[in-house]
């Protein structure tokens, strides 16, 4: 059994997953959204000690793609076309192009660009004497 807490005071969400047979476990998510590229390097505002120490992953859309079984076609970004708003298909450098044209402007624009970046945190924490530190790393590297 997994127990969820979750506060959301938008741009700012906090989720906690703690489980009551693990007292020693926690997984934490930050979120912060803002409408940019994801260009911001402290959004947390960690410390010096954190921010050496913290993995960025960029998850882009049209450069992070399926493959094998997983792969549609139809689904995939470089060719998929909104019915609805006509938006698509979108390019190899979309996000650069994306955020030179929106940057600075109030989104979303009259041809309905915009843009907005989720900025993660995940922390996770351990605390059980000899497999802390494997554990921590092993739900880090494979969340």
């Amino acid at each position: 059994m997994v127990e969820e807490e979750a506060w959301n005071a938008y741009p700012y969400t906090k989720t906690r997953y703690t489980c009551p047979f693990v007292e020693k476990f926690y997984l934490e998510i930050e979120t912060y959204y803002f409408p940019d590229n994801g260009h911001q390097d402290n959004v947390f505002k960690l410390s010096s000690s954190d921010l050496r120490n913290r993995i960025v992953d960029v998850i882009d859309v049209v450069k992070d793609q399926l493959h094998g079984a997983d792969y549609v076609k139809e689904e995939d970004p470089l060719y998929y076309v909104s019915e609805k708003s006509g938006r698509g298909p979108l390019t190899q450098n979309w996000l650069e192009e994306y955020w030179e044209e929106v940057k600075g402007k109030q989104q979303p624009l009259p041809n309905g660009k915009a843009l907005m970046c989720a900025y993660k945190l995940c922390k996770v924490e351990f605390r059980y004497w000899g497999m802390q530190t494997k554990i921590e790393r092993f739900i880090h590297d494979t969340g």
